[in-house]
């Protein structure tokens, strides 16, 4: 296509109708009924009186008119991009959006009217693993800065930021969004957080919604959706998880399979040209499981220019928060803090509040109290402070036994009023009603605004908090049926808002969480153990755990015992593992630091893992020398395990989850030995639980597959 052809295929991508054409310009009458307006194309220099007469006829006909000098398509491109997307405007608007975030951040603390520091995006420990197969990690440097650098280069770009709840995603999202404020020319990104539209049938259907939500609706969205395909448009999508998280809970993982596979597919039709896609999520089997892998395999592995990064951020590291003067001051039981919530409280206070709280046994009551106090005053509630905590104890209850994390403002309201209608009929007048109460107390610190018109509350921890209190609050002994049916996202947030109490709290909390809660599965039940007791209890069998940081952790003991499980991705800092209490385990990409190892660990299999920063294997394997009969017998072995690297039908190269692969193998010394000597040769590669077979591992199957 010649320079003039693109210049008019750009201009009929605007829908502008072609009013003239010579050999030395164009002319161009915008459509969309945005405005009576012509461009002049110039393709040579006619003189200032040639473009003046141009300029003088038009307007004499009514028309707008702008002239457009530019020589090249990509500049007549980012001309009417600037004009039509608005983008000086458009980004500057960013602005507004991100105080508010902010706002409402700094409002969970309960510290905006104090002079406190301004609010901050604290970054924390990140990975990096790029198309599946490396990975390092990173202490130092931004991640938004790093994020950034990827959205600017060229290329397909499709970015997975990957964290626990709390762990910063949506702020890491919200400050990339917030990088593009002053960006005047050729950019405008697409924030979308799916955690507004939860019920949208498909993600192409929200897609589309909130296209036409957030941009002109005269563009189209086929043209936004081509300008995401260019890269002119960033695709910033907050919250892939929430889309899924009804029917994980529910257990349907069929269900949240097929909705994830759906929701891929409609980003691999937007994986075209210069594409640049970030998503935030929870880590989910969905998007680091095989379903994900074969997904990438068929539509990337083979393509050119296609690069897909997973950025996994990591616990907070309380230095990241505080100085070292601060935390020198810190009592020896918060020293080890990794709460982002309370890490925040901390960095936030001034100097006087730090004083009072940074040796304080109820940092924890202390962060609530003051929410609950602020509103005493602000509101001019008639509650104590206990008795506000026991009306928020029920609403959370009620979230929980509804599995909502919010609804509406009607039915918050109605909530209250049921559920706490004691305290509220104790409290009323004829000027402030039971009515007039529960309308207050949905204006409260402790709640905030989810999505368009939900309310929820204020964050995560705060949640956790009031339903860790709840289970354990003796007044209500008959709302303990609400706990039976908790589904997996509301445990979680549980146990990890609680795993920053005391310790007889969090075993009073556990105990009750086990007898209450009929849905605790064994990695639930593992990931409880290990937050609230720092100890296992119980037996496992052919469980698989993924992905946790366990502090002081022991695993395994004379009540507690493992059979056939796999630990993945876990970084063990401290603690200890009673191996004879483990029986045919399997350790993939662990980290072990100052982990105490007990008992007689050769029954286990350890693949990729560390131990004090070296590489660690429990039983190494020695590549003999072999009479003949052995040799083909060690070929067959290799060339049989390098198959399973193969698409079907041999076309193509498909990665394996190292889990998956030795569960296919019934001798388990066996896949060990024969796949430690892949590795060996470099005929197999592994990142993490994922491994990949090498160009000479295809050109020896190739020569002695059978």
């Amino acid at each position: 296509m010649d320079s003039i052809e693109k210049i008019k295929h750009i201009f009929e991508r605007f829908e502008y109708d072609l009013l003239k054409e010579t050999n030395e310009y164009l002319v161009y009458a915008a459509g969309h009924n945005l405005y009576l307006g012509v461009e002049i194309v110039s393709f040579i220099d006619m003189g200032s009186d040639v473009i003046n007469k141009l300029v003088t006829d038009y307007r004499e006909a009514n028309y707008s008119v702008r002239v457009c000098s530019y020589e090249d398509a990509d500049s007549i491109e980012e001309y009417l991009f600037d004009w039509f997307f608005q983008v000086e405007l458009s980004n500057k608007k960013i602005g507004v959006e991100y105080k508010e975030y902010t706002e409402a951040v700094m409002k969970a603390y309960g510290l905006e009217k104090l002079d406190t520091k301004k609010y901050e995006y604290v970054t924390s420990p990140y990975k990096v693993e790029r198309n599946n197969e490396t990975s390092h990690s990173l202490q130092g440097g931004s991640i938004v800065e790093s994020l950034r650098r990827e959205l600017d280069s060229r290329g397909i770009k499709f970015i997975i930021v990957e964290a626990p709840a709390g762990y910063g995603k949506t702020s890491t999202a919200m400050e990339l969004l917030n990088s593009y404020v002053d960006v005047k020319h050729g950019t405008r990104p697409f924030f979308m957080s799916l955690s507004k539209d939860r019920q949208a049938p498909t993600f192409y259907y929200l897609l589309v919604s909130q296209i036409n939500k957030t941009f002109n609706v005269r563009l189209g969205d086929d043209l936004v959706i081509h300008y995401i395909k260019s890269g002119r448009i960033p695709l910033i999508i907050d919250g892939f998880d929430e889309l899924l998280s009804e029917d994980l809970d529910k257990g349907d993982i069929s269900r949240a399979s097929k909705k994830g596979i759906t929701m891929l597919s409609t980003i691999a039709e937007l994986l075209k040209d210069n594409a640049k896609i970030v998503l935030t999520t929870r880590k989910t089997a969905i998007l680091s499981g095989q379903l994900f892998l074969d997904w990438y395999q068929k539509h990337f592995e083979e393509a050119e220019g296609v690069e897909f990064v997973r950025y996994k951020i990591d616990l907070p590291q309380i230095d990241s928060w505080l100085d070292h003067k601060r935390i020198a001051m810190l009592s020896d039981h918060i020293s080890e803090l990794s709460n982002p919530v309370l890490l925040g409280y901390l960095h936030y206070l001034n100097d006087e509040e730090y004083n009072k709280e940074c040796k304080s046994d109820t940092l924890i009551e202390s962060y609530i109290t003051r929410l609950l106090t602020r509103e005493i005053d602000r509101q001019s509630l008639p509650f104590t402070v206990e008795e506000q905590k026991l009306i928020y104890e029920r609403l959370a209850s009620a979230y929980a036994y509804e599995d909502l994390t919010a609804d509406s403002r009607a039915n918050v309201k109605d909530n209250i009023l049921m559920m706490s209608a004691d305290l509220l009929e104790h409290y009323a007048t004829i000027t402030k009603d039971s009515h007039h109460l529960a309308n207050s107390l949905t204006n409260h610190a402790l709640l905030d605004r989810k999505g368009e018109n939900g309310i929820g509350f204020v964050n995560d921890f705060v949640l956790g908090i009031m339903l860790g209190n709840a289970l354990l609050d003796s007044r209500d002994m008959g709302m303990k049926g609400y706990y039976e049916g908790m589904t997996t996202k509301f445990i979680e947030k549980l146990v990890l808002s609680m795993a920053a109490c005391e310790e007889s709290k969090r075993e009073l909390v556990w105990l009750q969480m086990t007898d209450q809660c009929k849905k605790l599965t064994q990695e639930l039940r593992f990931f409880a153990d290990a937050k609230l007791l720092h100890k296992t209890s119980g037996d496992y069998k052919q469980a698989y755990f993924d992905g946790y940081q366990l502090t002081r952790t022991e695993i395994g003991n004379q009540e507690s015992s493992f059979s056939k499980c796999h630990f993945l991705n876990i970084d063990f800092i401290g603690g200890s593992i009673n191996f004879d209490q483990l029986d045919e385990c399997t350790f993939i990409n662990c980290v072990f630091n100052q982990t105490e190892f007990k008992g007689d660990h050769s029954g286990c299999d350890f693949y990729e893992c560390l131990k004090e920063g070296k590489a660690y294997n429990n039983k190494e394997i020695i590549v003999e020398e072999e009479d003949s009969s052995e040799e083909d017998y060690k070929q067959d072995r290799w060339a049989e395990m390098l198959s399973h690297y193969l698409l079907k039908g041999g076309q193509g190269k498909k990665m394996q989850m190292i889990s998956f692969l030795k569960r296919e193998y019934g001798d388990s010394h066996e896949f060990k030995k024969t796949f430690s000597e892949l590795c060996a040769k470099k005929f197999i590669v592994t990142n993490g639980d994922k491994s990949h077979i090498t160009g000479a591992g295809l050109e020896y199957l190739k020569t002695n597959r059978g």
